[in-house]
């Protein structure tokens, strides 16, 4: 099978392999963060069901995780499932647990586990019906689960005394397919959950919480997250562990191109595969990408030399148009001979990209070392070179979990023979109106703080902007009509989308949401009732008049947007998406930002309106975040 980079050291026959422990181990070397949190494990089981670890990226929570059920759950007669949402997550874990056993005596009643491998067939995998009984750890990718409850259900039961549930990037959970496979997994007696994550929660406090809930790990008389241990990102690079990071922003001034009629955002207001593509091929990009590196190159002290640079390219055609841009002008300014490029992507094979990543590991000093390594996806998760001293982020993304990823590859600190200072340097494109391009600076800021929440997702009020761009911001005027726009709800369900063939990202899942206002909230219901009653595929050939006239006939205008009628129709009748019926979420606080209730809380200080000044006014916005998101003036 594939794996990430050099991810590729377990050989799985039929889905299934063999992991046995070494007979002389070298030892296990562990920091302070680690032994505290399994010193936390050990006191939370088996006394609690579940629970969640908060660790920063680069803290090593996948290594945590494995040792601590190695010996004290596989070792001891429990089973192990690691659930993940990405097949390359389930092979750094997988290749974790074997690299734990070749270092450490984990195992005291075994020898050997055995360990299995649920995913398509097609990266070498098992399903849920063929998996052997015997199995100690089963990772199984989320997609080829969601299905198969009474098959897991069974693998649970053959264990006498019980299995451990790890979700691998718990803030996924969230979403109603997988909250529903957890549940339904749930066993009073036997069944203990593991959530793992450096972001451990969603864009509302109330689907923060749900995600908590699932992992018992919420006070509700506090409202506080009771993580089995938090890490901070700031205490590992205080610990050196990790590398402090250097911000450096470009601004390429380049914007994104489509053909007429394409879309430059997708549903999940990310680039679209032709945007990203406008963007790699364009070579005034990629000539500053190259002139950066070389520019710091040429004049760079101790301090600031970029070094072992990895770059992130939006896709293939990209990856291979940079390394060419920057093979020819190293060539023509004299760096050839002093610079060294290579690139890797699934169109080069297992070996040669296991080449490529050990030349990269290489110090300078030794002969055929690669200083610039391009890559896609390739060097995210679990991807390991020490000597990694500069990320170039020359693929825009919305996903600040990406980003953290990216940015890890670079903060390896001198403890674990990384560097004291690392750099994170920012491509920024002139990107459309609405697309959310994660800061990495403020990524790295805002660790430790608690997030802050508005309660409606992202998604929806880009939406409310949509409906509401006609409006002016004299709020006198357009108060009342700008309220009936609000949304009342939204429906919410988790669309599972088929892989790039141009990027590495393979499967991968993204949220959906459909606001609804008041007056179209049958509607939404008589469509979203047919969907699940099995008129799928008649539906996606209707025109958008016939769908509101057949399921809207009773709606005043504004009638719903065909864009969002369409991700309806085409999301939720996805072949993948299985029983992932849409749940509908009203906005209960609506009522507290409607004209007649902020009216009445200017008035409680006044006897006449009249005597209602400008600083109420401020004063109001600044108690009310709600305000400035809808109502921004």
């Amino acid at each position: 099978m594939s794996g990430l980079c050099d991810y590729s050291s377990i050989l799985w026959e039929s889905g299934h392999t063999i992991l046995s422990q070494s007979g002389n181990a070298s030892g296990f070397n562990s920091y302070d963060h680690q032994d505290e949190t399994w010193k936390r494990m050990d006191e939370y089981f088996p006394g609690n069901k579940g629970g969640i670890i908060w660790i920063p990226t680069g803290g090593g929570k996948t290594v945590i995780a494995a040792k601590w059920l190695l010996e004290n759950a596989v070792d001891n007669g429990y089973k192990v499932i690691w659930f993940a949402n990405r097949g390359t997550l389930l092979e750094q874990a997988a290749e974790t647990f074997k690299g734990i056993l070749q270092q450490h005596h984990a195992l005291k009643n075994k020898k050997e586990i055995c360990c299995a491998f649920v995913i398509s067939k097609a990266a070498g995998g098992t399903n849920w019906k063929n998996l052997k009984q015997t199995s100690d750890i089963v990772f199984a990718s989320l997609a080829s689960s969601t299905r198969y409850n009474k098959e897991i259900r069974s693998f649970i039961e053959t264990s006498h005394k019980g299995v451990y549930i790890v979700f691998d990037e718990v803030q996924h959970a969230y979403a109603p397919t997988y909250r529903r496979l957890l549940n339904n997994l749930k066993n009073p007696l036997s069944v203990f959950m593991i959530g793992l994550s450096a972001t451990p929660y969603r864009m509302t406090k109330d689907e923060s919480i749900a995600l908590w809930n699932l992992f018992s790990s919420f006070e509700p008389s506090d409202s506080s997250l009771l993580p089995i241990h938090r890490v901070l990102q700031q205490d590992l690079i205080d610990r050196k562990i990790l590398a402090k990071p250097k911000f450096h922003n470009y601004n390429t001034l380049i914007e994104p191109t489509v053909e007429e009629g394409k879309q430059i955002l997708n549903k999940f207001n990310d680039l679209t595969p032709q945007a990203n593509t406008s963007l790699a091929l364009n070579e005034q990009r990629n000539q500053l990408i190259v002139d950066t590196y070389i520019k710091n190159f040429r004049e760079a002290s101790d301090d600031d030399q970029f070094g072992k640079t990895i770059i992130f390219t939006p896709n293939i055609k990209g990856n291979q148009k940079l390394c060419n841009t920057f093979e020819s002008i190293i060539r023509e300014k004299g760096y050839h001979n002093s610079i060294n490029v290579d690139y890797i992507d699934s169109t080069r094979s297992e070996s040669h990209r296991k080449t490529i990543v050990d030349k990269f590991r290489l110090p300078k000093s030794e002969k055929d070392s690669i200083d610039v390594l391009i890559n896609v996806e390739m060097c995210t998760e679990g991807f390991d070179a020490p000597l990694t001293k500069t990320i170039f982020l020359a693929r825009p993304t919305n996903s600040e979990a990406l980003v953290r990823q990216m940015m890890g590859r670079a903060m390896r600190g001198p403890k674990v023979l990384g560097n004291e200072i690392c750099h994170i340097v920012q491509f920024v494109d002139k990107l459309p109106e609405g697309f959310d391009l994660i800061d990495p600076e403020k990524t790295y800021d805002d660790e430790g703080k608690k997030p802050k929440f508005i309660p409606v997702p992202k998604q929806i009020l880009k939406q409310f902007r949509k409906e509401t761009d006609f409006f002016s911001n004299d709020m006198a005027c357009i108060l009342q009509y700008k309220f009936d726009y609000i949304p009342y709800g939204w429906f919410y369900f988790l669309e599972n989308i088929p892989g790039d063939d141009d990027t590495q990202e393979g499967d991968k899942s993204g949220d959906v949401y459909i606001m609804f206002l008041k007056h179209q909230e049958s509607g939404y219901d008589r469509l979203i009732r047919d969907i699940s009653n099995g008129n799928r595929k008649s539906l996606q050939s209707i025109k958008y008049e016939e769908i509101i006239s057949k399921y809207f006939f009773d709606c005043k205008d504004p009638l719903p947007r065909e864009s969002l009628l369409k991700n309806v129709v085409e999301g939720y009748s996805s072949n993948n998406n299985g029983n992932n019926e849409p749940v509908k979420i009203i906005f209960e606080e609506r009522q507290k930002i409607s004209p007649s209730a902020l009216y009445a809380h200017l008035l409680e200080a006044h006897l006449y309106p009249r005597d209602i000044q400008p600083s109420d006014l401020d004063a109001l916005y600044t108690d009310n975040d709600m305000l400035m998101e809808f109502y921004p003036i």
